[in-house]
């Protein structure tokens, strides 16, 4: 009969996580790894290979809950409004958890993706889900002022990396939440019915 592992991969994956989101995938030594995960090197090595496998799955766990944050974005009769809302949980985020700053995904994109193709290729699929979603809740507002949903949310794409970015480089998170109304504004209707 197999021996029971001694702890929870999820937990263990969890706390992996914590260390290369605050650290890096090169800052993370394998000693540091085993100290927070708890575990040995050996059930390491046995439960997920070696370091790069541990990071891939890292950032497949991170790829789960991104899609849970995304659900604002997806459901029935997005607009604006859940924009707006998506940005907003995207910086309470990082004021809640400042170590972190940036989404594990631009830390990876910005250390690994260039060398390691299969965290590139985990990095654009998510990237192409969150366009997507941008995408189809900005659909509405662009029908009706006339400009085009996809190309706005690749503008916002490239906001959601770069506040992340600012936010880990020490920016002030009323200078991102400044940033993100100047954006909502240029996409919301004025009041007397005007485009901006």
């Amino acid at each position: 009969m197999p021996r029971q592992k001694a702890f929870h991969p999820d937990a263990a994956l969890d706390r992996a996580m914590d260390l290369f989101w605050r650290r890096g995938f090169e800052g993370s030594s394998l000693t540091a790894l085993l100290e927070t995960m708890e575990i040995s090197r050996q059930s390491l090595y046995n439960t997920f290979g070696n370091k790069r496998s541990l990071f891939l799955e890292v950032l497949d766990r991170y790829a789960q809950m991104k899609a849970m944050q995304r659900m604002v974005l997806e459901q029935s009769g997005a607009g604006l409004a859940e924009v707006q809302l998506y940005f907003e949980r995207l910086i309470s985020g990082m004021e809640a958890q400042p170590e972190y700053g940036a989404c594990l995904m631009t830390v990876a994109a910005v250390e690994l993706g260039l060398q390691d193709w299969a965290v590139k290729e985990r990095v654009e699929h998510h990237d192409q889900q969150l366009l997507k979603a941008l995408s189809d809740a900005l659909e509405p507002a662009a029908f009706e002022q006339d400009w085009m949903a996809s190309d706005q949310a690749k503008k916002l794409l490239a906001l959601s990396k770069g506040l992340g970015v600012l936010a880990r480089s020490g920016v002030r998170l009323e200078t991102l939440r400044g940033i993100v109304g100047a954006e909502m504004a240029l996409l919301s209707p004025q009041e007397d019915g005007r485009t901006r």
